[in-house]
């Protein structure tokens, strides 16, 4: 397990500049929203960020009062958070000895929506943030991202669209039609000179659907690396279903 999370830490350090696509959104005075979620279970741990505009003249220890909690399910995406303050958002941990700072990640200005992964850190309790870029202007419903966080190329297709993704990197496949269907899907890589499929089977294009799609590295029982995958999904609210979801993101 040791060398399992060694090795994801260093996929998400050289990995924490990847792009990837998201949703539109309404105009606000916000500079971005997001959502979280976890790469895995984070049992009780609690994280908060700072609400709102900073005040003029706002101590630091008074802009502690606007900590508000996010909510951080295995992966699983959180309900959207408005950010107000500026391109730069730190991540907080209350403890016995006070309000900590866990993570601070810098957001693009051309970011207007956003995904937050926490990864396991290399010490107990911390994390590895991964920002995504989350605008469905950038990756629209019916598209997947496939997020290649191993040391190895992966080549394959799905459909009839060619997937090729170097070590660290990332690639969005749109697809367009009204109609859900299925689309072949494999990937391999050359491991040893030799070449081995990682996956072969079916996906389900579903139009209202987006899904990010991890390819991660994990160590056998012989302590050979092997690559395995898993998503995280989000799909098309309806217009009733989203005014829903956004009243009660601004109560959450």
């Amino acid at each position: 397990m040791k060398i399992l999370k060694r090795i994801v830490s260093l996929s998400i350090a050289l990995a924490s500049m990847v792009t990837m696509g998201g949703a539109q959104e309404r105009k606000s005075k916000a500079n971005f929203s997001f959502s979280c979620a976890s790469w895995e279970n984070v049992g009780s741990d609690q994280l908060y960020y700072l609400e709102g505009k900073p005040k003029k003249g706002e101590t630091e220890e008074q802009s502690m009062e606007r900590l508000k909690q996010v909510d951080l399910s295995e992966m699983t995406r959180s309900l959207n958070y408005a950010f107000e303050g500026g391109q730069k958002i730190t991540f907080y941990r209350k403890t016995v000895a006070g309000v900590q700072p866990v993570n601070t990640a810098t957001v693009p200005s051309s970011w207007k929506r956003v995904l937050f992964v926490f990864f396991p850190g290399e010490k107990k309790g911390s994390y590895k943030l991964m920002p995504l870029r989350d605008d469905r202007s950038h990756a629209p419903y019916g598209s997947y991202q496939f997020v290649n966080l191993s040391s190895l190329e992966i080549n394959g297709g799905i459909g009839k669209t060619r997937i090729s993704i170097k070590p660290k990197k990332n690639q969005i496949v749109k697809f367009t039609g009204d109609k859900s269907r299925s689309l072949n899907f494999g990937v391999w890589a050359s491991v040893e000179g030799k070449k081995q499929w990682l996956q072969r089977n079916t996906l389900t294009y579903k139009p209202q659907k987006y899904l990010v799609y991890f390819f991660y590295p994990t160590v056998d029982a012989r302590g050979r690396v092997k690559v395995k995958s898993k998503g995280i999904v989000e799909f098309r609210p309806s217009p009733v279903e989203g005014e829903r979801l956004r009243e009660l993101a601004a109560t959450h």
